[in-house]
């Protein structure tokens, strides 16, 4: 016998929280709330935090980083990261 559920909670830390606001976007009746912890603003400032942390990484290297993500996340989520 298998249980039944009504409503969800969504749970996410980083960057799995702003992949719960995302998915929220789609306005599912079974998502109860969400608990969200530290949710990035901009994925723009991540991308730049992110290249930040190599110190002797050239901005060009960076920039064609930051291009190669933005193709993948629009081609696999299906979104512009930049709007």
């Amino acid at each position: 016998e298998t249980g039944s559920c009504d409503n969800v909670i969504l749970w996410g830390r980083s960057m799995g929280a702003s992949t719960a606001l995302l998915y929220e976007n789609a306005k599912d009746p079974l998502v109860a709330c969400m608990i969200l912890d530290s949710p990035f603003a901009s994925i723009n400032q991540l991308f730049t935090d992110f290249g930040n942390m190599v110190p002797n990484l050239s901005n060009w290297i960076k920039d064609i980083l930051k291009w190669m993500l933005r193709m993948s996340i629009s081609s696999r989520a299906g979104f512009n990261p930049d709007e």
